[in-house]
């Protein structure tokens, strides 16, 4: 009734939790990102925050269910690229103040062809420790650290390889090595631009290269789109 989603930080816990709630509380705006308009407190501790209810709003995944039923959907005008891009930029943008950390499907929300992330507090300065996530993936063996660029780029590219395939990648191979996902796009001879960007993000893996900065221009450069075959073929080994 008065507009508003109230959200109780399972996370916060601690003082430490505490202070980031208000270190990104304090932040005036970062494009993109739905920060707190309000900080619940009870008994001199912080237990929540409300943020602006946003009506008529999908997340990437309610897309994905949908995907048909909105490309007819003359309303609806943001192509695989331009949301891709949005992705990327959202996420540079965060990372000029902290790590986001819980990057998925379901926390990127979109409404009048607008993206958004959305329920930051599983998130964290850059020197600070990680805290639990939906998932955390891991590369060639190596469970990656939560509280780096690296693992919030790596996750920001399963959920645009999501947009691009129009299945639910993130959902599909939760609990697999990332190198799983290279093996099965060459499987299915996938755009080769794809591939060797995929291989080069494990690279930096192995190199505990955590917090380089990735641009869109970088990723969008790799992923093409791939063909109805393509796509079929996915959709027949994962579903």
């Amino acid at each position: 009734p008065d507009g508003l989603l109230y959200k109780i930080s399972r996370e916060c816990t601690d003082k430490e939790r505490e202070d980031f709630l208000k270190f990104v509380y304090n932040i005036d705006n970062i494009p993109g990102l739905l920060i707190p308009n309000k900080l619940l407190c009870y008994d001199s501790r912080i237990y929540g925050y409300t943020m602006n209810y946003i009506p008529k709003s999908l997340n990437i995944d309610e897309i994905l269910t949908r995907l048909d039923e909105l490309k007819a959907d003359p309303t609806f005008t943001l192509d695989v690229y331009e949301m891709i891009d949005i992705i990327f930029k959202i996420l540079n943008n965060i990372h000029k103040y902290f790590i986001f950390g819980d990057i998925r499907n379901e926390n990127i929300l979109c409404t009048e062809n607008k993206l958004q992330f959305i329920d930051f507090d599983s998130g964290n300065l850059f020197d600070k420790k990680s805290m639990p996530t939906y998932y955390t993936p891991y590369v060639a063996g190596r469970i990656l650290n939560k509280n780096t660029k690296l693992t919030d780029h790596i996750k920001a590219i399963i959920t645009s390889l999501s947009i691009c395939y129009g299945i639910n990648i993130e959902h599909e191979l939760a609990g697999y090595d990332f190198i799983t996902l290279i093996h099965l796009l060459k499987r299915i001879n996938a755009n080769y631009n794809i591939v060797s960007y995929l291989e080069h993000i494990v690279n930096l893996s192995i190199d505990n290269a955590d917090n380089v900065d990735i641009s869109f221009d970088e990723v969008i450069n790799h992923v093409n789109l791939p063909k109805e075959e393509e796509i079929m073929t996915l959709k027949r080994i994962l579903l």
